[in-house]
């Protein structure tokens, strides 16, 4: 087992060590908080998003249910073992759930 003995011959003579940055703090401590005028500083450089209307949401279509069945049912035959017309009847019966929710 080395010792700090062995480990100084070979450590050079006469350098300084130099300086090991230390990682910033997590936030959310004591130290975060008494920089709120820093915090401050950036909020106002952020500028305010507005939130999507919801018209802009737009419904699923039938490519849309076509490729979620698609989808399912690969995952049901080749994930779960399933024979391809199992795989794809339990896909049609859960993306029809979905589908009338």
């Amino acid at each position: 087992m080395a010792t700090f003995a062995r480990f100084a011959a070979f450590a050079p003579k006469g350098q300084a060590v130099p300086h090991v940055p230390q990682p910033p703090l997590p936030w959310g401590t004591a130290w975060e908080t008494d920089n709120d005028e820093q915090s401050q500083l950036l909020s106002d450089r952020v500028p305010h998003v507005p939130p999507v209307p919801h018209g802009n949401d737009d419904a699923w279509n039938e490519n849309d249910w076509q490729a979620a069945f698609d989808e399912r049912a690969g995952v049901l035959e080749y994930d779960e073992g399933l024979p391809r017309s199992q795989a794809e009847a339990l896909a049609r019966e859960q993306i029809g759930k979905q589908r009338r929710a």
